[in-house]
C-alpha cells in the first residue's frame, strides 16, 4: 500500500508530514537501548515482507505486518515502519518522499490500534492465538480502508466503475488478510511460549508463564 509521488497535493503532504512527525517523536520518546535489537528485527521483517509488491495504479499490494509489529513493539511501531519505508523509497523507488509521511501514518495507525487492543483483550495468555489472528487480519483491513479513503479524497476517479483502482485494491488484499491472520497468530503464539517477555504484557502473565 505504497502511495506514489504526485498523488497528493502539497497541503495534504504538509498535514500528513506533521502527523507522521508527531507519531515518530511519540515513538522515540523514552526509548531504551535494550529495545533497539527488537525494533531493528521488526524493521528488517517489515522491510523484507513489504518489498515484494504487485503494482495496481498509483499504489501496490504487499504484506503489511501491522498487527504483528504493533503487538511486538507497541508505541515503537512508528520507528520500524518509518525506517523500513524510507529505505524502500531511497533504494528501490517504492513509494515516494512526498508520500512517505502518509504511507507511514496509514501503516502505523493499525499497529497502534492492534497494540492497544491486544493488551486490553489478552489476560494471562487466554485466547492469545485467536486474538492475535484477528488483529493480524484487522490491521490489514483498517490499513486498506484508510488507504482507499485517501485515494478517494485525492481523486474520485479512483473509485469509478466496477474495476476501479480502489475496488481492485480491496479485492487484491483479501489473500493478505488471511495470510497475515495466520502468520500473526503463529508468530505471537510461538513467542508467547518461548520468549513471553517480548510481548510486554502484564507482569502477572509473564510470571505465570515463567513459573510453568
Amino acid at each position: 500500500m505504497h502511495l506514489s509521488d504526485g498523488i497528493l497535493n502539497m497541503q495534504t503532504v504538509a498535514v500528513t508530514s506533521a502527523a507522521a512527525g508527531g507519531m515518530l517523536l511519540y515513538s522515540l520518546k523514552g526509548m531504551k537501548e535494550e529495545e533497539i535489537p527488537k525494533v531493528s528485527l521488526a524493521t528488517a521483517a517489515f522491510f523484507t515482507a513489504s518489498l515484494i509488491t504487485i503494482p495496481i495504479g498509483p499504489s501496490s499490494v504487499h504484506a503489511f505486518l501491522g498487527g504483528l509489529i504493533g503487538i511486538l513493539l507497541g508505541r515503537r511501531s512508528t520507528i520500524a515502519i518509518f525506517v523500513g519505508l524510507l529505505l524502500q523509497t531511497l533504494f528501490f523507488q517504492s513509494g515516494g518522499l512526498t508520500t512517505l509521511p502518509i504511507n507511514t501514518v496509514i501503516m502505523t495507525l493499525p499497529a497502534f490500534v492492534s497494540s492497544f487492543l491486544f493488551r486490553k483483550l489478552v489476560r494471562d495468555g487466554k485466547h492469545l492465538a485467536m486474538i492475535s489472528g484477528l488483529l493480524g487480519a484487522f490491521s490489514v483491513i483498517q490499513g486498506v480502508a484508510t488507504f482507499a479513503l485517501v485515494l478517494y479524497v485525492s481523486n474520485s476517479v479512483y473509485s469509478e466503475g466496477m474495476l476501479s483502482i480502489i475496488n481492485l485494491l480491496l479485492l487484491a488484499h483479501i489473500p493478505i488478510v488471511i495470510l497475515e491472520s495466520i502468520l500473526t497468530m503463529a508468530v505471537i503464539s510461538f513467542i508467547h511460549k518461548t520468549r513471553p517477555g517480548l510481548l510486554a504484557l502484564s507482569t502477572r502473565m509473564e510470571q505465570k508463564t515463567l513459573c510453568k
